[in-house]
């Protein structure tokens, strides 16, 4: 009698936890549509950073117009900060667990394209208060951080060199807007600026289309090919290897494929796993609410359909309102301030928030003062942009290859940072101004590119959203109260040389603060 040799199923496959080696695998992490969000992201940061690296532009003309002292005209930029710091919280810990990233993003770059168009009727520094400053604070804070947290979910091994890319963005955006604004300034006048700029903001609610979810559904496809592989193999013959087991009764007698669903329901001795647990990290789940019904499209006629939360078989609705309001009451996690690692991290936010945003917005600023003209006060955010590109590549880079710890290299770029505005009044002509638009743009923009790589290695993934929420807030807080200190010190010195000297002072004690989880994780240990 002749009989097929078969080969063997190792017992092992039936785990699902062991199916593949790659939990990646069929999934778009560190390929396929990653790099199209990847470039998403990146051109909504161009539009959005670019902007708000060439205000500074706009500081001066408002001086000029509206002839207040610098005090109070730094008021614009004072409550920006309150509104980005307020409308990050809220997006970061609220919006975000409920909301994907591709819609956060579309209503932001409404509100900054509507902003800015609206500042063309704004008469006094009141009205452009409302639209320059919340308006497009807020709709800043939607896009920045959404388009930052969902290369979290798109990427795994290349996370830091994604980040990096992205953020790269601000420094092109850094290169092309100021010389940009100067052109349209110099053309069309103080409102006519407004409204091609504001026409240009609105693209960002193009890019946004393209940050499609990544959502439960992919890993649900995912795991509804992973059993009918393992059903292919059942059919090839090497069933009987598995004679003994409960999966046996289910297989003898069925026509093609065997129910998944019944074969775990009639064994006594196990629990239908949740997918998630199964096959990815927490990195793609932490922030993606999704429900759907048990008759959705993506279902397969030879696999019954099994819900992802066991012994679940409530209403999508009522789930979703279940899921939302515990979303809401969990948002609010003030347990991660006993956590000594994250008060670092907020302090460190509180004090290094300036050498990134605060310094460069007052580059024309400073440049006037020194008697450069404007076309190259322009052109030094333009270095800045360009030397920026460089350190955040080259950080990126090293960063990934794990070569220094990346809190180490954060506190040396804050520290780098400090240093050169300290230097201040040493800078008094066009050719100085360059130097030490090469040292700040190398290190300064440094401190976005590692923060959310910084505050992973620091928390964990799950605690990123909530953390950079948190984070927002308090570097809001600090930047609206710095601001007008700022201009309050150039009323009574008359330059830019001591507030510039109080952002480095602050820069450097950012830096000094982060070397203390050196010493808090060896006594930890």
């Amino acid at each position: 009698m002749d009989q097929t040799e078969k080969t063997p199923l190792n017992p092992k496959k039936l785990k699902g936890d062991e199916v593949d080696t790659d939990p990646y695998q069929d999934l778009p992490v560190d390929k396929g549509w990653a790099w199209v969000v990847l470039a998403a992201s990146f051109l909504s940061t161009v539009l959005a950073v670019g902007y708000f690296r060439s205000f500074g532009i706009l500081f001066v003309e408002f001086l000029k117009m509206y002839d207040v002292p610098t005090s109070v005209t730094s008021l614009i930029m004072g409550i920006q900060g309150a509104s980005l710091s307020v409308a990050g919280f809220i997006t970061q810990s609220i919006l975000m667990s409920n909301f994907h990233e591709r819609t956060i993003v579309i209503v932001g770059g409404l509100l900054m394209g509507s902003g800015v168009m609206a500042s063309t009727i704004a008469n006094s520094i009141p009205a452009l208060i409302i639209t320059q400053s919340i308006m497009v604070g807020c709709g800043l804070a939607m896009v920045m951080g959404p388009v930052i947290m969902i290369l979290n979910k798109y990427f795994n091994k290349r996370r830091s060199l994604a980040v990096a890319m992205s953020t790269i963005g601000a420094n092109v955006g850094a290169i092309v807007f100021p010389p940009f604004v100067r052109y349209l300034l110099d053309e069309f006048g103080f409102r006519g600026t407004f409204i091609i700029t504001g026409a240009v903001m609105l693209n960002i609610m193009v890019f946004g289309l393209f940050l499609r979810p990544f959502n439960l559904a992919d890993i649900r496809r995912t795991e509804n090919a992973r059993k009918k592989s393992l059903i292919n193999d059942y059919q090839t013959g090497a069933a009987e290897c598995i004679e003994d087991s409960p999966l046996d009764t289910e297989i003898k007698g069925t026509s093609k494929s065997p129910s998944i669903q019944r074969t775990h329901s009639q064994s006594p001795k196990s629990k239908p796993r949740s997918p998630m647990r199964q096959s990815l990290p927490d990195l793609l789940i932490y922030s993606c609410p999704v429900v759907w019904d048990d008759d959705d499209e993506d279902n397969d006629d030879d696999v019954d359909d099994q819900p992802f939360f066991e012994g679940s078989k409530k209403p999508a609705s009522e789930s979703a309102l279940k899921q939302a309001s515990g979303n809401c009451l969990s948002v609010f996690n003030f347990a991660l301030f006993k956590n000594p690692l994250f008060l670092i991290v907020v302090a460190c936010a509180i004090f290094g928030i300036h050498s990134a945003t605060t310094m460069n917005i007052y580059i024309p600023a400073l440049a006037k003062g020194k008697g450069i003209p404007k076309l190259k006060a322009a052109l030094l955010l333009s270095i800045v942009g360009a030397t920026g590109i460089v350190g955040r590549l080259f950080v990126g880079v090293i960063a990934d290859l794990s070569i220094v710890k990346r809190s180490l290299l954060m506190a040396f770029a804050l520290a780098a940072s400090g240093v050169s505005a300290l230097c201040a009044p040493l800078y008094d002509d066009f050719e100085t101004m360059i130097i030490y638009c090469v040292v700040y743009g190398f290190f300064g923009g440094l401190y976005f590119s590692l923060l959310p790589i910084v505050l992973v290695d620091f928390l964990g993934e799950k605690q990123l959203s909530t953390s950079f929420g948190f984070l927002q807030l308090f570097s809001g807080a600090s930047m609206a109260a710095v601001n007008p200190i700022a201009g309050w010190l150039h009323d009574l010195e008359g330059n830019y040389d001591v507030p510039y000297q109080l952002f480095g002072s602050l820069s450097v004690i950012a830096g000094v603060i982060l070397l203390l989880e050196t010493f808090i994780t060896r006594r930890r240990s």
